[in-house]
Parts: C-alpha cells; sequence; structure tokens
C-alpha cells in the first residue's frame, strides 16, 4: 500500500483513494485494489494506473500468477 501511495497516487491528480483486500481463495492469495477516481477518467489512464500497481505487486513478488499460479492481483475502478 504505501508502494501505490508513494509511487503511483502522485503522478494521477484524479486518484481520490486506494483500498486494498487481501484474501485467500481457493489455494490462492488474491489481491484486490480498488481505485477511486474523482470522475470519470479515459481507459488509457486507468490502463497505465493499473499497469503500475500490478508491475509494483511483481516487483515485491506477490503477484505469482505468471509463475506459479498461486497469487494474483486485480485492480478495478470506481
Amino acid at each position: 500500500m504505501r508502494m501505490i501511495e508513494t509511487i503511483v497516487v502522485p503522478k494521477y491528480p484524479e486518484i481520490e483513494e486506494v483500498y486494498i483486500d487481501s484474501r485467500f481463495f481457493e489455494g490462492m492469495r488474491h489481491y484486490g485494489v480498488l481505485v477511486l477516481v474523482k470522475d470519470i477518467t479515459q481507459y488509457s489512464t486507468q490502463k497505465k494506473i493499473g499497469n503500475e500497481i500490478e508491475t509494483l505487486f511483481k516487483m515485491a513478488s506477490l503477484n505469482e500468477k505468471q509463475i506459479n499460479g498461486r497469487d494474483y492481483v486485480d485492480v478495478s475502478f470506481a
């Protein structure tokens, strides 16, 4: 969470809040990231934000879907 707040949020003034939920589901760790935005942002901006968040999870070895199928991150916007 701290990495998202210090790296991603300052780049995008349309982000109001970020919530992260972590739970086990069918033997896998699921990270749900909900990004609240001030208004409807363009899909391309949402895609950039989502990619940056997923990259941070990969750097922290928390998004291992491609490696072993146990952990994954899902970024959504509201």
